[in-house]
């Protein structure tokens, strides 16, 4: 995998009609070369049941091989959004992003090939 992208949400957004075109376009429709992952960062606090708190259409996305709803205990907020994923993901880089916003279908391809031409 070279890149992971981040996101996190909350309950006020994780229901909200538009929330799964976001994850649509994250993880369907990216036109890359590249391997990467979309990786929802929840909090236990914010869900204490995890699974069974989350909407039908945002657990579809647990079926795509590219996807994955990583669980933290604390709620850190938009923190939560880096560095639970950071620890899982030590030595790849990371794409942090909003939950509110559908991207452009080149999102993974220009920010990844940015990195790489100064990966410091």
């Amino acid at each position: 995998m070279d890149v992971i992208v981040a996101l996190t949400t909350w309950k006020g957004r994780i229901y909200d009609k538009n929330f799964p075109k976001v994850l649509f376009r994250l993880c369907a429709e990216q036109i890359t070369n590249f391997s990467y992952k979309v990786v929802l960062s929840l909090s236990e606090e914010e869900f204490p049941n995890k699974e069974a708190d989350l909407p039908d259409d945002v657990l579809l996305f647990n079926e795509l091989d590219n996807f994955e709803i990583l669980w933290s205990y604390k709620n850190t907020k938009a923190l939560k959004n880096y560095f639970p994923v950071k620890r899982k993901y030590k030595d790849v880089p990371i794409i942090d992003i909003g939950d509110d916003s559908i991207y452009s279908q080149n999102l993974v391809q220009v920010m990844y090939s940015e990195h790489l031409k100064a990966p410091e």
